[in-house]
């Protein structure tokens, strides 16, 4: 559980980060993430580090001569010559958030949401100072790096306006309980937000399957990336898309993949030909309402199906279309969309 005093520092990186004027709100929490997520891939490479191991060596993510780009190598810069500042900036924006973008983990290409990364923080005394508070959150502590993000998310107001919505925790948590995920599901969400589906589901998995759920992690073949992903979200927005995979990652979630897509629309198929139909064993949903889409944009086998462009009747038509042969949804719809005849 998150301490008061975990709270306040969280707090005070939200308030820095305010007086720097980067809007929206979601771009700002994108600029907080991209720095988590340089301390969290220290972190890591720290670990692997400490093992000589073929899987170790797989996921190296640092070169010799990347080092200096490490985290803890940044921070013992800082603490030497706080006037280092400056240096900071241009090694930050200039080299560290490239890197992100050709490191290449278990021979693969680098994830998609990696791309495009870009420091929009050109203030040097403020990025100096939101590095080292950042560098004191008890991230390393099991369950406390996830609620220090999730605390963020909500400081930051994303979920008042702008299209963006957050599930209540408890309608997370009774959705998840009614479907009851298992360690060998493959689970999927095709408008996931932050993720959250997926962390409530990886809680219950952890608590009702507690041995099973380890020993697939340690089955996992370093060589094989189909063989470990058991969670598969899609998400309109590319902001939206970056923070839900560092929310799964400091959660503690590896074996999830999540893509910058618009899943209503015809490219969805095409972008993702074995990814988008008859694959998933669970599919959670609580899509955006109130929406009309393009009709000339929207798949052809959506709106067949409905004879609708309303995204609160199509969402969940895709989720059923999503689903392998006895595979089960959880889908939100507003109470209103059952009392309408389905072609207004």
């Amino acid at each position: 559980m998150i301490t008061n005093e975990v709270k306040k520092q969280v707090e005070e990186i939200w308030l820095d980060l305010g007086q720097l004027g980067i809007k929206p709100a979601t771009t700002a929490i994108e600029q907080i993430s991209w720095l988590i997520y340089a301390r969290l891939i220290d972190i890591e490479e720290s670990q692997n580090d400490q093992v000589d191991s073929e899987r170790a060596i797989l996921n190296r993510r640092f070169t010799d001569k990347e080092q200096h780009l490490r985290w803890h190598k940044l921070i013992e810069k800082l603490d030497a010559n706080e006037k280092d500042a400056q240096e900071l900036l241009q090694v930050i924006s200039e080299e560290v958030f490239p890197q992100f973008c050709r490191h290449r983990l278990n021979n693969l290409e680098p994830p998609p949401y990696l791309r495009g990364a870009k420091l929009l923080i050109e203030e040097p005394t403020m990025l100096a100072r939101l590095v080292k508070k950042i560098d004191q959150l008890p991230l390393t502590e099991e369950g406390i790096g996830g609620e220090c993000y999730e605390y963020l998310l909500e400081l930051s107001g994303i979920f008042s306006g702008g299209g963006q919505y957050q599930t209540p925790g408890d309608l997370v948590r009774l959705m998840v309980e009614l479907l009851e995920p298992k360690p060998a599901d493959m689970i999927g969400d095709p408008a996931c937000g932050t993720g959250s589906f997926f962390i409530e589901s990886r809680k219950y998995i952890d608590t009702h399957w507690p041995t099973e759920h380890e020993s697939a992690k340690n089955d996992l073949d370093p060589s094989s990336k189909d063989k470990s992903v058991g969670m598969r979200g899609f998400d309109s927005s590319a902001t939206m898309m970056r923070i839900a995979n560092v929310n799964l990652m400091l959660h503690g979630i590896e074996n999830s993949e999540i893509y910058f897509q618009n899943t209503l629309s015809a490219s969805f198929s095409g972008s993702f030909p074995d990814k988008n139909r008859n694959v998933y064993d669970l599919v959670f949903c609580n899509p955006p309402f109130g929406y009309n889409v393009d009709e000339n944009k929207v798949a052809y086998e959506l709106t067949h199906q409905v004879r609708s462009t309303r995204t609160e009747l199509l969402f969940p038509v895709l989720a059923l279309q999503m689903l392998s042969k006895g595979g089960r949804a959880a889908i939100t719809i507003p109470t209103q969309a059952l009392a309408k005849p389905i072609g207004d």
